[in-house]
Formats: C-alpha cells, structure tokens, sequence
C-alpha cells in the first residue's frame, strides 16, 4: 500500500503552476504573491513566507535563464552585473529581515505592495490610453 502525501504537497502544484506560468509571462510582483499565497496555504509567519518567496523567485529565474542559455539570448555582462548586486542585496535583506524580524518586514513589504500596484494602476490606466 502506497504512502499518502501530506496534504501540503497537494496545494504545492496549482500554487507553483500558476505562480511559475505568471512569472514567466509577467512577472512584476512575483514575490509578493509568493509571500502571500504561502501565508494563506501554509501554516507560516511573515519572515517564514518571505523566504519561501524568495527561494522560489530563486528556481523561476534559474529555470528562466537555462532556457535563454540554450536559445543563445543572454547579454552576460548585464546578467553577471545584476547577479551580484542581486546577491548584496539578498544578503543585506535577508540580515535585515532576520534581525527586524515581522515587524520591519510587514511595513516593507506593504509599501512594496502598495507602490507595485500604484505604478501598474498607473501605466495601465493614466498612460496606456
């Protein structure tokens, strides 16, 4: 008799599916709908969330950037730029957010939230026409 799956493993697929499809054809915003989709699945705290977001930004961008590897479409040097300063940044962040813990991180990420959705609302509504 097989072993069942927790019931988490069961919620992983649609939020991964549709969380990847979105990224790949979007993308602005990722992980803040990583963030919350995780704290609204999964029994997690903000800082928890956080992390989970960021490592699967971390798996979407990696299997993004083996499929422009193999179609020969990657301008290095910009990648290799934004790589390390995404790095200092991640470091940065993630002392930050361990030291701060949710009361630093839940203002941030609602003012990133907040600004986000103003600049789409923006080009979308005020400038596209």
């Amino acid at each position: 008799m097989a072993k069942e799956q927790p019931i988490a493993q069961h919620r992983q697929w649609p939020q991964g599916l549709g969380l990847g499809f979105y990224d790949g054809v979007a993308g602005p915003g990722t992980g803040a709908f990583w963030t919350v989709s995780s704290l609204l699945i999964y029994p997690l705290d903000l800082l928890r969330a956080s992390g989970v977001a960021r490592t699967m930004n971390f798996v979407s961008n990696s299997a993004a950037l083996v499929v422009f590897i193999i179609g020969g479409q990657v301008a290095w040097m910009l990648g290799i730029g934004m790589g390390l300063a995404l790095m200092a940044g991640s470091f940065f962040g993630a002392r930050t957010a361990i030291h701060g813990g949710a009361k630093f991180i839940r203002p941030v990420f609602i003012l990133v939230v907040l600004a986000l959705s103003l600049r789409l609302a923006w080009q979308h509504w005020i400038v596209a026409p």
